[in-house]
């Protein structure tokens, strides 16, 4: 059951990757991972509820990647994957407004702000911290490659 359920999200990843939201339909994702249509609707009610278990999925490969890393590059670690992410970059690329909306929403949650607030510096500000983040997702930029600057470069935070 996990293992389909695995299947289904990679595929929405790659569907919204590709063509964004318009590209995630629950025939889409049966088609995409191999699944039956019914299989689809067992794990998910409907294409919303796919999509926030993406998200959700996103989220958490996010946090696991950063607790790799020194809590002093976390930050920095965190930016360089929001632009890179292939999730993100569909949704950047084909439904800027629901990525927009998304980013909004990430800087009004208690539990997005208590991560950031762990890859902080002691004496460092989250709520900076976390509106620096966002600008990432929204606009690609890896932070310190090829003299580029990134957006609002990296303050003390």
């Amino acid at each position: 059951m996990y293992r389909a359920r695995a299947q289904i999200l990679a595929a929405a990843a790659a569907l919204v990757a590709s063509g964004g939201l318009r590209a995630l339909t629950m025939a889409s994702l049966a088609r995409k991972s191999a699944v039956a249509k019914a299989t689809v609707y067992n794990h998910f009610r409907d294409r919303d509820d796919a999509l926030q278990a993406l998200l959700e999925a996103e989220r958490n490969r996010l946090i696991a990647h950063c607790a790799a890393v020194p809590q002093d590059g976390r930050l920095v670690a965190a930016a360089r994957w929001l632009s890179e992410s292939s999730v993100i970059g569909g949704l950047r690329r084909h439904d800027p407004a629901v990525l927009v909306s998304l980013a909004d929403q990430a800087l009004s949650e208690s539990s997005v702000h208590d991560v950031v607030r762990e890859w902080c510096a002691p004496d460092g500000d989250p709520d900076a911290a976390l509106r620096w983040l966002v600008s990432f997702a929204v606009v690609p930029c890896v932070p310190g490659e090829s003299g580029e600057s990134a957006p609002g470069d990296q303050p003390r935070l």
